[in-house]
């Protein structure tokens, strides 16, 4: 099957998935999908929430991290002033960082892959599992290229340096 790929800037992706749906259908065409791993925030959020601390506490914390991978929390508390503070209380904390640390890049969901879609002769309903995408605004392949490349379909990769 051809990969095709097609450059367009990034401000204009979402007009070329809008066109590609409108000539050939939302059972036809879908965005590829990709595996969404946890980094900090996302990880200590879920593990805040997991350990029952609060909802407040939990968020507090997690926006103050950079946007890191979760393996670096420890680190961060070390080395960044802006997560400093929370340092002093790694005795409260501590398995709060160590369970969210652990969860650096295990799956957390399925994300739009921000180039690949996916078009089909016929309807891909029947061949591949679909769902909204986050954002409910497209059909989404729930899987990435390769996963729907062992299915017997190829998705065209619409951005820069997309393949």
């Amino acid at each position: 099957m051809p990969d095709i790929d097609i450059d367009v800037e990034s401000a204009r992706r979402l007009e070329v998935y809008d066109r590609i749906i409108k000539r050939f259908g939302t059972d036809r065409v879908a965005v590829t999908g990709m595996p969404e791993t946890y980094r900090a925030r996302h990880a200590l959020r879920d593990t805040g929430l997991a350990l029952s601390i609060t909802p407040q506490t939990v968020d507090k914390i997690a926006k103050s991290f950079p946007h890191i991978r979760a393996c670096d929390i420890t680190s961060a508390l070390a080395e960044l002033p802006e997560v400093r503070q929370h340092a002093a209380e790694t005795g409260q904390f501590r398995p709060l960082w160590e369970l969210a640390e652990g969860l650096d890049a295990l799956p957390r969901g399925m994300a739009m892959h921000p180039c690949g879609v996916i078009l089909s002769n016929r309807s891909l309903l029947d061949r591949l599992p679909v769902q909204s995408t986050p954002g409910g605004q497209y059909p989404m392949v729930q899987g990435d290229k390769e996963d729907a490349a062992s299915l017997g379909v190829e998705a065209v990769a619409v951005g820069p340096g997309s393949r």
